[in-house]
């Protein structure tokens, strides 16, 4: 009786032993995995200190100049605002009962019928303006009338680059033009979506995102606050007196709107 006693304490202690023994490697293997764990988190952390993502609102990028195609995108874009520039300050003097001399009203007359078969066509049908239609409209815009209604463009929404491109049209509507840089910063497109480049500037990886600027499009915006080390809000401060072309009740801004998205004190907020 006390040999087998004797035998079973012994048994028990082995096992016991064992048990000890598993449960401290499997103790030290996960603390090990989890030194793992963190060491990885840790580097994880030191290589996003140098990725800044950065959350542009406004697009006017460009990364390693652009390409032939990117510049005939945008040569049909300038020509748009052109037109679309146009017809707003024609549709203005009409809302000012403005009368033109009747050479200029004659021209006007073509302009608009040439503008209505545009806007008639599809949106992605190329827009040619000929040397002749280059020269109405040059005409049409240093006439009395519309000089007179680009002076109080502060009343309606009219493109900041208008006069930057009637005053260039001789150059923009010849046979071999090709958009400069300046051309391109002038152009006015409406972005959709959420666009995103990245670019290397001193060893520091830049992970830059565009968003779209329309009122429908601010709801998509809440997730690009992930991890966001800056917002940037790029704003002309010739609008500030101007009101919003998609609410006219209300003025030309949106840093109260974003605000209550923002919901990381620390990230850092640039206008």
């Amino acid at each position: 009786m006390g040999s087998a006693a004797s035998n079973h304490h012994q048994m028990s202690a082995a096992a016991e032993g064992r048990v000890s023994s598993e449960a401290g490697i499997t103790k030290k293997l996960t603390e090990k995995s989890s030194k793992q764990i963190d060491k990885q988190l840790q580097k994880e952390k030191l290589e996003n200190m140098n990725i800044f993502k950065i959350l542009l609102l406004g697009k006017i990028l460009h990364l390693n100049g652009f390409t032939e195609k990117d510049k005939c995108c945008y040569r049909q874009s300038i020509l748009r605002n052109i037109v679309d520039s146009m017809a707003t300050m024609l549709r203005v003097c009409e809302t000012y009962r403005i009368v033109h001399e009747y050479v200029i009203q004659e021209k006007v007359n073509i302009f608009m019928k040439f503008y209505e078969e545009i806007d008639s066509d599809s949106e992605n049908a190329e827009i040619v303006i000929s040397h002749e239609m280059a020269e109405i409209i040059q005409q049409i815009w240093q006439s009395g009338g519309v000089q007179l209604v680009y002076e109080r463009r502060f009343s309606y929404q009219l493109l900041d680059n208008a006069k930057f491109f009637m005053n260039s049209l001789g150059r923009i509507t010849s046979p071999n033009y090709s958009p400069t840089i300046q051309d391109i910063l002038q152009c006015r497109f409406q972005t959709s979506g959420i666009h995103e480049i990245n670019f290397i500037y001193k060893k520091v990886d830049f992970k830059m995102i565009d968003v779209g600027g329309q009122r429908s499009e601010r709801r998509k915006w809440i997730h690009c606050f992930d991890d966001v080390s800056m917002v940037l809000f790029v704003v002309a401060m010739s609008e500030f007196d101007q009101a919003d072309p998609e609410d006219e009740k209300r003025g030309r801004l949106c840093f109260n709107s974003i605000q209550p998205f923002s919901y990381n004190d620390e990230q850092c907020k640039i206008v």
